[in-house]
């Protein structure tokens, strides 16, 4: 492959990549109950833990670390853990993934409990740290679930549910942070996307429970307000001063005419789901 052209080498990546959505799309329904088993566990307060070893750990800490900027979550709602603790974040940790007694000290740290969610992500499905972790989520009578790439798919009593999306063969042969690492990633956002959406962390497809932590996403928020109730910038930027910069609450008092007060309570009333209170509202 080395005397390949570059523009060669990028089309058979490119080629390959193309293949991951169509084989995601052939376990969509595992991909279903995953998730509808994510949403109920997160709805009736639980929490969800994901757990991975390289490339696998990274991806579940990355859409871990997504989820409270976007949607406005909590830090602790959703998890991730990885073999070799943060260091592994960036670099390579020797054995990690085989450290079992690295499972016996994340435990220590954690309060598994029966209302929880585990979602062990794994390549190969065989990484000894993240089935370790699932089996122990196991006992503690918690879901489980799998999220693998390869063939023969493993048939683990410990484990609920399993994704398994082969992607086959890699450009990079045993570079699973290739094909494997892009479906994970692809798998991961489909999941706790499709749970933010029906926890009502969305509105008709914007991100209205967003953290403006800076001021690109402070002038997101104008925009996304300013679409919603169809204003001019200098009426978003007035209800955003009288909201506190809570796009949800700028909402319900524009399309209520609600002081900012009552348009919290009625946003509580509703567990945050902007739609569900407009709805009630009839607003």
């Amino acid at each position: 492959m080395k005397s390949l052209p570059i523009r060669d080498i990028l089309k058979k990546i490119n080629n390959e990549d193309a293949k991951v959505a169509s084989k995601i799309k052939s376990e969509l329904k595992a991909i279903e109950v995953v998730a509808d088993a994510f949403f109920k566990t997160i709805e009736q307060g639980g929490h969800v833990y994901y757990v991975g070893s390289g490339t696998s750990g990274r991806m579940g800490v990355l859409d871990a670390a997504e989820l409270p900027p976007t949607f406005g979550v909590k830090k602790t709602l959703v998890k991730a853990l990885i073999a070799g603790g943060k260091k592994a974040l960036i670099s390579a940790i020797e054995g990690s993934e085989d450290d079992l007694n690295q499972v016996k000290r994340d435990i220590l740290h954690l309060h598994l409990s029966p209302d929880d969610m585990m979602i062990g992500i794994a390549a190969s499905g065989r990484t000894p740290y993240t089935i370790q972790m699932l089996k122990v989520a196991k006992k503690a009578e918690m879901k489980t679930a799998l999220i693998s790439n390869m063939l023969p798919r493993p048939n683990y009593s410990f484990v609920d549910h399993h994704i398994c999306v082969a992607v086959g063969k890699e450009v990079i042969e045993g570079s699973t942070r290739m094909k494997a690492g892009t479906a994970q990633k692809m798998i991961l956002n489909m999941l706790s996307t499709a749970v933010m959406i029906k926890l009502g962390r969305t509105y008709h497809g914007k991100m209205v429970s967003l953290e403006m932590n800076n001021e690109k996403l402070k002038k997101r928020a104008l925009s996304i307000l300013m679409d919603i109730c169809q204003i001019s910038r200098a009426k978003a930027i007035s209800l955003m001063k009288q909201a506190k910069s809570d796009l949800k609450v700028a909402t319900v008092m524009y399309k209520c005419h609600m002081n900012p007060s009552d348009a919290r309570k009625l946003l509580l009333q509703h567990k945050g789901d902007l739609d569900h209170a407009l709805s009630y509202q009839a607003c």
